[in-house]
């Protein structure tokens, strides 16, 4: 019986996982069923979410798993059901079906919690997901047509990591493109740690600082 590799999500470790597999079952001449079950078969990049027209920011996958033999089935995975080696996964219509594996590669991501802090649910924006950042992106050129204020100007960043900071450093040409040249934006980066960019080296760190400042983000640290 041929072996089953069944590849959970379609993200950059999904796919880099399933086309490794591919080549080296091809290298070796193993006989193994390759499967990657996902809600779309596309990479999404999620890294660059911060960025504008986000809704480009994705690559189809079909080409690449069609020339590779990568099967792919649409749908989530609901329950893992070691004893048999099967999941339960749930197809685009809602029917519920077993899937049998020999090795399961678990690479379904993540998502943000945003219930953590209360009111972030109600009142925030996130960059976790192309969905989520699909609305924050129309959010923001929906100000120009809210009356001028200080309010409307100003954007607050939670979180000085990576994301936080390349959120941080894109919003104000972003604002004065939806705004205009003239309008007084703020951007305020609010960041438990000591200081911008304090996790990583001072080389980088002082980058940061530098580039808030020449842009004219504000740091709210200790935070």
């Amino acid at each position: 019986m041929r072996k089953q590799i069944l590849i959970v999500g379609a993200g950059f470790a999904g796919m880099w996982a399933a086309l490794s597999a591919a080549r080296l079952a091809d290298k070796h001449q193993q006989a193994v069923d390759i499967t990657v079950i996902a809600p779309q078969p596309e990479l999404r990049v999620r890294p660059r979410f911060y960025e504008s027209h986000v809704q480009t920011l994705v690559s189809p996958l079909m080409p690449l798993f069609d020339v590779t033999g990568v099967k792919f089935l649409r749908g989530t995975v609901e329950q893992i059901l070691p004893a048999s080696k099967e999941v339960s996964w749930k197809d685009e219509n809602g029917e519920v079906r077993l899937r049998r594996y020999d090795r399961l590669v678990l690479a379904s991501g993540s998502h943000v919690n945003r219930d953590i802090i209360a009111g972030a649910a109600e009142h925030a924006f996130d960059l976790d997901q192309l969905e989520s950042a699909t609305v924050l992106e129309q959010h923001l050129k929906d100000l120009a047509g809210q009356p001028e204020s200080d309010a409307r100007n100003t954007v607050v960043v939670c979180g000085g990591g990576f994301t936080g900071i390349e959120m941080a450093l894109e919003l104000p040409g972003r604002l004065r493109e939806i705004l205009g040249e003239d309008a007084k934006t703020r951007v305020v980066v609010v960041e438990r740690g000591a200081q911008p960019g304090g996790r990583w080296s001072k080389e980088l760190r002082d980058v940061i600082i530098e580039a808030s400042a020449e842009l004219g983000v504000e740091w709210l640290v200790n935070a």
